[in-house]
């Protein structure tokens, strides 16, 4: 329900509110709407300035990236748009994954495993964050990195409107991509990078080591060392 005063409230069968969102404005006319982008919003009468809504189910992010969502921190209002996996693919509770913008120094996308960078994207170059294959869009998407006094988030917007994508932070902390097929009327997955190569987890390998999906042992040492020990291992970041 949507209270006179603009907040949206799940209540129980006794009535009683189990949640309800926030928001510092009033509204004369409040009403709920789910848009056509799947962001559902608290907003006065036929108000259709996005800045003007009073809640935006988009600025509150679960474990899934639709176009026209965004992925950053607001500097000025503090709300911070993180991803968050399930507990399990049963489980919605929010798990151990996280996906986020770090904003410091060159801002990127990074996948935190609690407080552990599990694999970061690397900084923007002006058409996708260098070192993360599910920034990479066909010529049917476009993507925007925004960096300013105010605010710096990462969004994406479709060339057509019949075309449905969605990115999902799986409970093991990767992020899948998925693409909607009309012919099977189901979600069909494109890819997911991290399970894909190995190397796109962070630090996978130890210091002054190589990285090469392609070998049975993708951790090798740089040429001129070698490992410490037998009993350590390249991947545990020892050599």
């Amino acid at each position: 329900m949507v209270t006179d005063e603009g907040v949206l409230a799940l209540l129980n069968r006794t009535n009683n509110i189990v949640w309800s969102s926030n928001s510092s404005r009033r509204s004369e006319n409040p009403v709920a709407q789910l848009l056509d982008n799947g962001n559902l919003v608290v907003k006065d009468g036929n108000v259709d300035d996005p800045n003007k809504f009073l809640w935006r189910s988009f600025d509150y992010p679960c474990d899934t990236f639709l176009p026209e969502m965004k992925i950053g921190r607001n500097f000025v209002t503090g709300i911070d748009r993180i991803l968050s996996s399930w507990k399990s693919a049963e489980d919605p509770p929010q798990g151990q994954f996280s996906l986020r913008i770090d904003p410091h120094r060159f801002p990127q996308l990074v996948v935190l495993n609690g407080t552990r960078i599990k694999a970061r994207a690397g900084p923007w170059n002006g058409l996708q964050f260098t070192g993360y294959p599910f920034t990479r869009h066909n010529s049917g998407v476009q993507a925007k990195f925004v960096l300013n006094e105010n605010e710096v988030y990462y969004e994406i917007t479709l060339g057509n409107s019949s075309a449905l994508t969605r990115l999902v932070v799986n409970p093991s902390g990767s992020g899948q991509r998925f693409i909607w097929a009309d012919q099977t009327r189901s979600w069909k997955l494109f890819f997911t990078p991290t399970e894909a190569d190995q190397c796109e987890n962070y630090a996978l390998c130890g210091a002054f080591s190589t990285c090469n999906p392609s070998n049975s042992n993708v951790c090798a040492c740089l040429e001129g060392f070698i490992p410490k020990s037998r009993k350590y291992s390249v991947r545990k970041g020892h050599p």
